[in-house]
């Protein structure tokens, strides 16, 4: 690999960890915290169901903060963490939709392109880490 590719690869790299788990961390913390306040401000059919899901996108940010630590510090088990982490987050954003669909919103179609981008996003992480293993460490 040459050093351009090198140095484009870290680029990348220091673009997740200092930037888009935090973000991405954050979001889910506050949009889940948000979700809550209004959920028992305005009431819900589902309101159990709903601060339930919202707990788990709490946890979700609380848990992207971890990988982005665990990232950071190279930790080969950081990858499959990541991974998994993107395919919760398609899980909790059809949840929420089933949810709302069960109020009788209408949703489908925002709710099938988010979790189809969270999923995308999660494969093309995982590709861009594993071939990259060799300079993770196992701990």
């Amino acid at each position: 690999m040459s050093d351009h590719q090198q140095k484009y690869h870290e680029w990348f790299h220091k673009f997740m960890i200092f930037f888009a788990l935090w973000v991405f961390g954050a979001f889910a913390i506050l949009y889940g915290i948000r979700h809550i306040v209004y959920v028992t401000e305005n009431g819900a059919s589902h309101m159990t169901l709903d601060i339930i899901l919202s707990i788990l996108l709490i946890i979700l940010g609380i848990f992207i903060f971890k990988i982005r630590f665990d990232l950071a510090a190279m930790r080969k088990r950081s990858i499959k963490e990541l991974t998994g982490a993107c395919i919760a987050a398609a899980f909790i954003s059809l949840a929420f939709h089933w949810v709302e669909d069960i109020s009788g919103e209408d949703c489908y179609q925002g709710c099938i392109f988010k979790t189809v981008v969270f999923v995308c996003w999660g494969i093309a992480l995982y590709r861009y880490y594993s071939a990259r293993k060799n300079t993770f460490r196992e701990y």
